[in-house]
């Protein structure tokens, strides 16, 4: 119980999980379900959103000039399986089994690799690269910077890298650190059997915020899941791409293309090889 209590305390900034999220048997059987889920902005976006992201992408990108595309955490294929729809030739990755197996079963005809982006190396054979939904800024600083290099060793020169992130604003009404807990009697999203949820946001000034999931099960054996936001103001995040040799950089609101203002609550960033 010690441990259990310790873990209740908050923790020093980027702290990892006890156990895998992502690639969790159980919980990644939710996560598919919440992908698929056309409604809800949950592990994807609502896919009203998505096909407008998509149209949005194939104007700024056509197929003949920007056949190649590799999408990153592309999860079940949504995004991947309407781009091939639209001429693109894709390759996706992403660390869920479950996830790659459903896309790999939607759509032959795009490559799909299941394994952690960060550990992936590839040549400059790249029209467009994307990470979409804020992937980009639940990493580490170093992490974030692993990444950096690999998708511009990745990028053809004049190929284009899309990604998206939280600003500031997407916390401003919730302002206070939080705890809660709640009983979830049989199989839920966490554990397929009886568990308790000790729940936490913490913030850690100025722009970094955690979501603490402590999952105590009827034996006392407890796991413990970390999702970590890094927020940007566009002054922060153009300091953080000072590490990258990139020609030219456009911010919008988000992967729809809308204006970027001071109010937007999420940033897209769009950097040219």
């Amino acid at each position: 119980m010690d441990r259990l209590f310790a873990y209740l305390s908050k923790p020093k900034p980027y702290e990892p999980s006890t156990h895998p999220f992502w690639d969790d048997e159980h919980i990644s059987k939710g996560m598919l379900e919440a992908h698929l889920n056309p409604d809800r902005d949950a592990a994807t976006r609502k896919h009203s959103f998505v096909k407008q992201s998509v149209e949005w992408l194939c104007k700024m990108f056509p197929s003949q000039k920007y056949p190649k595309v590799l999408d990153l955490g592309c999860g079940p294929g949504i995004y991947a399986d309407l781009l091939n729809q639209k001429g693109y030739s894709v390759t996706g990755i992403d660390i869920s089994e479950r996830s790659i197996a459903y896309a790999k079963a939607q759509n032959p005809n795009n490559i799909y690799f299941c394994m952690n982006y960060l550990n992936c190396d590839f040549p400059a054979e790249f029209d467009l690269i994307l990470l979409i939904y804020c992937d980009f800024s639940v990493l580490r600083e170093d992490e974030r910077q692993k990444l950096l290099r690999i998708v511009f060793k990745a990028l053809k020169k004049g190929g284009y890298f899309v990604f998206d992130v939280n600003t500031l604003k997407f916390y401003q009404n919730r302002p206070e650190e939080q705890k809660n807990w709640y009983l979830n009697e049989g199989s839920g999203f966490w554990r397929d059997k009886t568990y308790l949820v000790l729940e936490s946001f913490y913030i850690y000034e100025p722009d970094v915020f955690l979501k603490q999931y402590v999952v105590l099960e009827e034996d006392l054996s407890f796991r413990v899941y970390r999702i970590w936001d890094k927020a940007y103001t566009e002054k922060s995040l153009m300091e953080e791409l000072k590490t990258v040799s990139y020609s030219e950089c456009r911010i919008f609101e988000d992967v729809c293309g809308k204006k970027f203002n001071e109010d937007s609550r999420t940033m897209c960033v769009v950097l040219n090889k």
